[in-house]
């Protein structure tokens, strides 16, 4: 057997609200190594939103939702991985981030616009007719193949404000907090190859030193860098590791479906702190976080703010 893992993003961007990044880990007979997994998958899965009453649609985030619009392409894929794990399927706000960011919610609910949420979920998605996520189960199984897990990790503001100064470019912070998921992501897993693809950080093309910082029991080797994808060779003979950094990787399926989880978090985190914001402040446009809009929406809660004495830190980040 060997391991696909896939990584993403979602509001790197923003001055408000939370960056996430989430990792999907799928363990694959050898014989598929090479293999696309949309082709592999075909009958139940498609990068096209044309087929979505069929097949299940996992593609870049971006084209599956658009600010304020509806969540049920992004709830479809995740649902369909809950799906897999052949249990109750969430219902609720907390547990979701109990299932995909375990860690996150005791931190979040330290902020006032976390506390008490009351959503239940999904929230656009119709369980009634959920065929398509227990179709997508089925062929998994079939084909031998196991979606193990799907991880988050939640750097909130303040959190991304102490990081940035410390490693000195935003960034830096997302390729650390990327690159500790998969290091601990790899510490779970069993001595098996492992293929990890990346959706590329920025424009560089040269992540070599980065990798040797972050991976310092192996040596990294280069096998190949360009502006198309980076792949570089490390780990241990019983567990030998692969990473690419490609342009447009969410052409990837683990990578897609990364990126809808990390999406779909994020909504979930901006929906709750334009709730809270809403009743401080009547008739205020919810943000999506954005640096144009997010300075409208940060002038427009300053009162609210300063009669709160919040720390602006926890509210603003500054990159």
């Amino acid at each position: 057997m060997a391991y696909l893992i896939g990584t993403d993003e979602a509001g790197f961007g923003p001055n408000l609200g939370p960056l996430t990044v989430s990792a999907t880990v799928w363990r694959i007979p050898p014989s598929l190594v090479d293999a696309n997994l949309y082709d592999v998958l075909s009958p139940v899965v498609s990068a096209n939103l044309t087929d979505e009453q069929q097949r299940i649609v996992i593609a870049d985030s971006k084209q599956l939702y658009k600010p304020h619009g509806s969540w049920k392409h992004l709830e479809a894929g995740i649902w369909a991985y809950f799906a897999t794990k052949h249990t109750n399927l969430p219902t609720t706000w907390q547990d979701v981030w109990n299932w995909l960011s375990p860690d996150a919610l005791a931190r979040m609910e330290t902020l006032a616009w976390y506390q008490d949420v009351a959503i239940e979920l999904p929230r656009d998605l119709d369980l009634d007719d959920f065929t398509r996520g227990q179709r997508f189960a089925e062929e998994l199984h079939r084909l031998g193949i196991q979606l193990q897990r799907m991880e988050t990790v939640v750097v909130l503001p303040a959190e991304f404000n102490v990081m940035v100064d410390q490693l000195g470019s935003k960034g830096r912070l997302l390729s650390h907090v990327t690159l500790q998921l998969v290091r601990r992501i790899l510490s779970t897993l069993d001595d098996e190859p492992v293929f990890v693809v990346y959706d590329k950080h920025g424009g560089r093309n040269n992540y070599a030193p980065l990798l040797q910082e972050l991976f310092n029991q192996s040596l990294v080797q280069v096998a190949s860098e360009s502006r198309a994808e980076s792949v570089y060779r490390l780990g241990t003979p019983q567990q030998p590791v692969q990473m690419a950094f490609r342009m447009k990787g969410e052409s990837f399926l683990p990578t897609a479906l990364a990126s809808m989880a990390s999406k779909y978090l994020r909504e979930l985190a901006m929906f709750a702190f334009n709730a809270y914001w809403q009743k401080q402040v009547p008739e205020l446009r919810a943000t999506a976080g954005y640096p144009q809009d997010a300075k409208r929406f940060r002038i427009d809660i300053d009162a609210a703010v300063h009669k709160l004495h919040l720390n602006e830190s926890t509210l603003w980040r500054k990159r």
